[in-house]
């Protein structure tokens, strides 16, 4: 287990105490471009059932399986009776944040909340480039120490990776080799956004199944526009 990763204390009405560990727990959801794609809306959607409905398509599929000839020779029977599990739905008004005594009022601000709660001081991160787009990089560290300035963070000088072109490969080899001690990352996507969701999308999936490191991503063409840095 991975004893570096923050904890999330989730505290509920009745006063009882909910920990969850991000190892532990599988993140869901889908991207604003999918969410402006009705013909892959409607596709999600005629793949949704009730709950008993997926309970009759599990009987369906055991009772075949017990059924099977290999299934009564080996004596194998697999029981109709699904295990019930009580669910409880974790509203992001509940959530605490170390030893915070405010609550997050909403579900945009929490990611915010809980990475300032996770960065005390920066250490040792990184920050990944395409060579085309320095002029950005210097951009982004530029308005980055100001902030920590301000906010009077202890911050190092960042690791600056710069990766030669834009195939996924190459940044998959450069990030393989970012030590695992690295507390955070910021990735500049290259490109515009209709080049954003390929590259993107692979990274944060490797990431998620790979790599235990706080990143946030950019648009490089975002930064050298000088506007919403």
């Amino acid at each position: 287990m991975n004893e570096d990763q923050p904890l999330l204390v989730v505290g509920r009405k009745n006063s009882s105490i909910t920990y969850l560990l991000p190892e532990l727990c599988y993140i869901i959801g889908i991207s604003n471009d999918m969410l402006k794609d009705f013909n892959l809306l409607k596709s999600i959607y005629s793949f949704y059932c009730e709950p008993y409905e997926y309970i009759s398509q599990s009987i369906r599929v055991i009772t075949d399986i017990n059924d099977t000839p290999f299934a009564r020779d080996w004596g194998i029977s697999f029981s109709l009776n699904a295990e019930l599990v009580k669910g409880v739905k974790l509203n992001s008004g509940n959530l605490i944040l170390r030893n915070s005594k405010s609550c997050i009022d909403t579900i945009q601000s929490f990611e915010k909340e809980l990475q300032k709660g996770m960065i005390a001081s920066l250490n040792l991160w990184g920050v990944l480039f395409s060579t085309v787009h320095k002029a950005a990089k210097d951009s982004l560290l530029n308005e980055i120490q100001s902030i920590v300035n301000i906010l009077h963070i202890p911050c190092k000088p960042a690791k600056l990776v710069e990766i030669s072109n834009d195939e996924y490969s190459t940044w998959i080899e450069q990030i393989k080799a970012i030590p695992p001690n690295v507390e955070a990352l910021l990735i500049l996507i290259p490109g515009n956004k209709s080049f954003k969701p390929s590259l993107h999308g692979k990274l944060k999936r490797f990431f998620l199944l790979n790599k235990s490191i706080l990143t946030q991503f950019l648009m490089a063409s975002t930064l050298e526009k000088g506007k919403n840095i």
